[in-house]
């Protein structure tokens, strides 16, 4: 956004931080809204379970944004994924989770896009 707003108006003193985002949800919506404006007229569905796929946890898989006629879903990837942060977890549990997730998308014929946290939104 501030990227954005800094060259169509860049005389305005914009203030970085309030237009950075740092939450997960928060950079998940700005992905929604992005592939929505990528894929105009298409039906893009936020937080999508795919019923058929259940994880070794008994939890149904879930896609953070996905395209169902291109069978194409989009993963937000948090710091926690690349950084260790005892409050989320290990990295190599994260690691696992998203291998296990590609795996179960692959055999659905679903490919999964993933976007770290470091994404400018560009």
């Amino acid at each position: 956004m501030f990227s954005v707003l800094t060259a169509v108006y860049p005389d305005y003193p914009w203030d970085h931080t309030k237009l950075t985002r740092k939450d997960k949800r928060a950079s998940q919506r700005w992905l929604f809204v992005s592939v929505q404006n990528l894929f105009q007229g298409e039906e893009v569905v936020e937080d999508f379970r795919i019923q058929d796929s259940v994880r070794e946890s008994g939890n149904i898989v879930e896609i953070d944004v996905y395209l169902p006629k291109y069978k194409l879903g989009f993963e937000y990837q948090g710091e926690h994924h690349y950084k260790e942060n005892t409050a989320f977890g290990s990295i190599e549990m994260y690691k696992q989770r998203d291998a296990e997730k590609v795996i179960l998308c692959n055999q659905q014929n679903i490919h999964v896009i993933s976007i770290p946290f470091w994404w400018d939104g560009s």
